[in-house]
């Protein structure tokens, strides 16, 4: 216990599994929580004291699943390895590794299609560093901020797994951490070496990025980059024993240079994840063909962090549409990528020296692939030119899909010349490992025969010995005359002769009794003693000397650690880019023309999650915003008709755009944008104290204070959360402000009132979504038509949904009452004052013209002119006027 506590205090923050025998044991407070989270028997030791320790434990061989459960719980965890059997005295022991959620390594509990982020956060004077990880594949990406708005929605998008701060971070940052990412594990490192530490010194000189979409750390990050650079790779560094060689150079980022994306617009166009919490309904679950894990971990990224830079984007568009046109290129690139896996997190765990036997050789396997696809991607160049040759010889037709604007050259050479087939790391790996390999060193032969003389010789003693036992076995049975004697293997007493009891008289006397057991008894001669020896003997060290030679290759495969990042990086991409090409194909989407103007013109636009369910039924419509034209589109319409879905695929459209996809439509041209806004539906943050009405006003300032004139607002409904006539208002003096800051707007609603900015402003149009009337029913067209409703659909859709009959009835008749403003009766005529006005809000215009024209007829008149006829008559004549519009 005194071991333990040891260790324990090195490890304070993280539950410590201390192997005892075959058993990995918890105890005290550690054994509380495991026994809780992971559903194990709580027992304690020393039972018999007045103060019994806590205690539970596992089975050494099922550490994994029990680890992956922490993980998920996001827990930390110490593995305390038993280094030795001593024959006497307390066993040696060491932690060897701390796995934690932005540390782990296993393959087997980490999701395959996503990362598993481990950042890192400092901050100095109102900036912060940020550095980040996916420790699995080995790619740091850093960036400096000096806006806490920026870092905010920079966490929130990255949804690290860990996060780590130096002992003497602000508690402002941690409680900010905290509050942002609640399922976060917030971790401490002790604060980074100065200025002329080796890591200093390996972060200052970073060589070449291999990553897209960044630069070197050495000629771009700054001293918060870098710091938080060095706290990620010491926290790491310690967790991990020191084998942190797969962590690549870091890459310096500017998060400027993106198509920003708050957490409000990536849940309402559920980007990654549908409402109901799966990716079945989400923008990924459509657009993911890809071949490996690296490449759907890609994908993910490239959707919530699009570009912002017209050439960046058009290098990947250019990629797709090569790969999209040439069916043959695209089918043999995506099987030479099924076959090489996930090759980031493959040599991620060689780096980090977890890698099997098998993870070896798979490398190998892989390495030959990379030669062979990069063949074929040379051959697909050479091809490329001479059809692009042909197509500019015939001037071909520039709106087919399948035609090649670039060689395979222009538009893949920058991935392909970043892959390494290292054929003298394959030659290292045939000459040292078995072809078949055992899945676990000392479970099987890994070193090939030959390699080794020590091994080889090792090898024919076990061999031998092995054999040996068997004829031994044999000449006893024969020697003795027991029929059921038979040699048999332990780890407790080693190799024994076993008798049943129905022959023990059989029994020679130079057999020494070892053990009884139910039904034999087991015996050891002089002879077999001797054999054992030597089989055991040469069998550990064999296992040992095959240890020794597996990690040797491992150390050997370190320098070429660089060049494997990039072949995999490279790869990812490659995947990602034949994946949105064969999205592209399938489902009939257009490359986008993506311009550094304002003008969205978007032709027979469709939304891809709701067009993959609905198939050819699904009814395109078109968008149009220009600055000179029309800036906001005032949406009206009811429920249910189609609103949500044509707002959602517009501000998709462009996104996808962003990203280099092709995107769902006939035609599009798509301005840089610089953010997407949207504000969606209606949900509360009770847990904060805010109302609905509250989230959606929170959402709307976060909007109106961070729109410019090159972003794209989508609003579905605001002011709905209040009385009628503030919400109005406040829908009103917002769409003013977008119109005044000129911003791209669709602005949906159901206050018929907001028709009237069309008469008011230039660039604001009403559109609304067609619906018929059929039979006493209404039917839904899907159309987006120019000019406002003709009419309110809540009760005709209250029907479609199921509401009673009955209650349908008494609706109309109350609607009815309303709007020929007789009220409801004396019940409620205390509510007339407060929604009266509302319920007539269709003919509210019409009576306000009407009111208008009176106040002018009245101020015209000259009371003291007139006679007492004539006034008599003017008042006659108005009474009339009334009576009659009464009666309409």
């Amino acid at each position: 216990m005194q071991q333990y506590l040891e260790f324990k205090d090195q490890h304070a923050d993280a539950l410590l599994f201390f192997r005892m025998g075959d058993f990995y044991e918890l105890f005290f407070e550690d054994a509380e929580i495991a026994a809780e989270l992971l559903d194990l028997t709580l027992t304690s030791r020393n039972r018999n004291d007045e103060n019994p320790i806590p205690m539970c434990g596992i089975p050494y061989h099922a550490l994994r699943p029990y680890v992956a459960r922490l993980m998920e719980a996001g827990r930390k965890v110490a593995v305390c390895e038993q280094l030795e059997l001593p024959e006497k005295g307390i066993a040696r022991r060491q932690v060897t590794r701390v796995i934690s959620p932005g540390t782990n390594l296993d393959e087997e509990t980490l999701a395959p299609d996503r990362a598993a982020y481990l950042a890192a956060v400092v901050e100095k004077s109102g900036a912060w560093g940020l550095a980040v990880s996916d420790f699995s594949t080995g790619e740091i990406r850093a960036t400096e901020i000096v806006s806490d708005g920026r870092l905010d929605e920079e966490l929130k998008t990255i949804a690290p797994t860990e996060i780590v701060l130096r002992p003497d971070a602000p508690q402002a940052l941690r409680k900010r951490v905290s509050s942002l990412l609640p399922h976060c594990l917030i971790s401490e490192t002790q604060a980074p070496r100065r200025a002329g530490s080796p890591g200093r010194e390996r972060v200052a000189g970073a060589g070449p990025a291999a990553s897209a979409g960044g630069e070197s750390l050495a000629s771009g990050a700054g001293p918060l980059a870098r710091e938080a650079c060095e706290v990620l790779r010491s926290y790491a560094s310690a967790t991990q024993g020191g084998r942190i060689d797969h962590l690549r150079e870091p890459v310096f980022y500017d998060a400027a240079a993106y198509l920003q994306l708050d957490a409000s617009t990536r849940r309402n166009l559920e980007l990654l994840q549908a409402y109901d919490g799966t990716t079945r309904g989400a923008l990924v679950s459509v657009l993911d063909c890809c071949s490996t894990g690296m490449g759907k971990r890609l994908l993910r990224a490239w959707i919530t962090r699009p570009l912002a830079d017209a050439a960046a984007i058009g290098q990947r568009l250019d990629a797709v549409e090569v790969l999209a046109g040439d069916f043959s290129l695209r089918s043999d690139l995506r099987e030479s990528l099924r076959r090489i896996g996930d090759l980031e997190r493959l040599v991620g765990r060689i780096g980090a020296g977890s890698a099997s036997p098998r993870d070896v050789t798979k490398l190998a396997d892989s390495l030959a692939e990379i030669d062979t696809l990069r063949a074929r991607l040379a051959d697909g160049d050479s091809r490329g030119r001479e059809a692009g040759a042909a197509a500019d010889a015939s001037e071909a037709g520039a709106a087919d899909l399948t035609r090649e604007t670039g060689s395979t050259e222009e538009a893949l050479a920058r991935h392909a010349r970043c892959l390494d087939g290292l054929a003298h790391t394959r030659t290292r790996i045939a000459a040292t490992l078995t072809a078949e390999p055992a899945a676990m060193l000392g479970k099987g032969a890994v070193i090939r025969d030959g390699f080794d003389a020590e091994i080889d010789r090792l090898r024919a003693i076990s061999r031998d010995g092995k054999g040996w036992i068997l004829a031994f076995e044999a000449e006893e049975r024969a020697r003795t005359g027991i029929p059921s004697l038979k040699v048999g293997f332990n780890r407790v007493f080693g190799y024994y002769i076993e008798v049943t009891h129905t022959h023990q008289a059989l029994v020679p006397a130079s057999y020494t009794r070892k053990q009884t057991i139910a039904n034999a008894e087991r015996y050891i001669t002089p002879e077999l003693k001797v054999r054992e020896n030597e089989v055991l003997g040469a069998e550990e060290r064999l296992a040992a000397r095959e240890r020794q030679l597996f990690d040797a290759l491992l150390a050997s495969l370190q320098p070429d650690q660089p060049s494997l990042g990039r072949s995999a990086g490279a790869l990812a991409a490659l995947d990602t880019l034949a994946g949105l090409a064969e999205t592209a194909q399938r489902r009939g989407y257009v490359r986008p023309e993506v311009h550094e103007g304002l003008e969205l013109d978007i032709e027979g636009g469709r939304h891809p999650v709701v067009e993959a369910r609905l198939g050819s039924s699904f009814v395109a419509n078109d968008t149009r915003l220009g600055p000179d034209s029309r800036l906001l589109m005032v949406i009206t319409g009811p429920n249910m008709a189609g609103k949500s879905t044509y707002l959602r695929q517009t501000a998709l459209i462009v996104l996808l755009a962003h990203c280099g996809c092709f995107v769902p439509a006939a035609r599009a041209r798509i301005p840089l944008v610089d953010r997407i806004f949207t504000r969606i539906g209606a949900s509360d943050n009770l847990a904060a104290g805010q109302s609905t009405f509250m989230v959606e006003m929170s959402e709307t300032a976060a909007i109106l204070h961070g729109m410019t004139g090159r972003s794209l607002v989508v609003l579905d409904e605001i002011g709905r959360g209040t009385s009628t006539f503030d919400g109005i208002s406040i829908a009103w003096a917002v769409a003013e402000a977008m119109l005044a800051r000129r911003v791209k707007t669709l602005f949906a609603t159901h206050y018929h009132e907001l028709a009237a900015l069309e008469a008011e402003h230039d660039l604001a149009e009403n559109f609304s979504v067609a619906v018929r009337r059929y039979k006493g029913s209404v039917v839904f067209l899907y159309r987006i038509a120019e000019g406002p409703t003709s009419g309110s659909y809540g009760i005709e859709v209250a029907r479609l949904a199921g509401v009673p009959e009955a209650v349908i009835d008494k609706a109309r008749a109350i609607l009815a009452r309303f709007e020929s403003g007789e009220g409801i009766g004396a019940a409620g005529a205390g509510q007339m004052s407060l929604f009266g006005a509302a319920a007539r809000s269709e003919s509210r215009r019409e009576e306000e013209e009407a009111e208008d024209a009176l106040g002018a007829r009245l101020a015209a008149l000259a009371p003291e002119t007139m006679t007492p006829l004539e006034a008599l008559n003017f008042l006659a004549r108005l009474v009339e006027e009334a009576r009659v519009g009464r009666r309409r």
